[in-house]
């Protein structure tokens, strides 16, 4: 499987250095790169080095794409927005405590989410871990947005 991407790659390579057009390119990459994108890292490897091949940062600003890591940070931001704003589902709303300072202060009435402590890279990756830390860099504009 990884020699057909290798294979696939070395395809494009040969046909943007004939001079084949932007489009047909994307055309090429879609069909064959992204549409593997499912089947985990193998294909994350083939997506990064075809995104060497063509000019990415115009694919993804014309698809309105955003890279892989941040594609995660921003599901991440999503469902715990809709956890905080709805209450549901109720197993990762237990997960999550607001922050409520001791006194009074200015970020008292910030939408601000208690990040819990943990001692490995691992145990940071988990949603009670990840969620909060996400959400509180948020800009507080984006975090107060209340949707009717």
């Amino acid at each position: 499987m990884l020699q057909y991407h290798a294979l696939t790659l070395c395809a494009l390579r040969v046909l943007r250095a004939h001079g084949l057009c932007d489009s047909a390119l994307q055309t090429i990459y879609r069909a064959v790169v992204v549409a593997k994108l499912t089947h985990g890292k193998r294909s994350q490897l083939s997506f990064d080095a075809a995104n060497t091949l063509i000019n990415s940062s115009a694919l993804l600003k014309h698809y309105h794409w955003l890279p892989i890591h941040l594609r995660i940070k921003f599901k991440i931001a999503c469902i715990t927005y809709k956890t905080t704003h709805t209450t549901q589902p109720a197993y990762l709303n237990s997960v999550l405590e607001h922050y409520t300072p001791t006194r009074t202060l200015r970020s008292s009435d910030t939408n601000l989410l208690c990040v819990p402590r943990v001692r490995t890279c691992f145990g940071s990756r988990g949603f009670s871990v990840a969620a909060p830390t996400i959400w509180n860099s948020l800009s507080l504009l984006i975090s107060a947005i209340v949707v009717q």
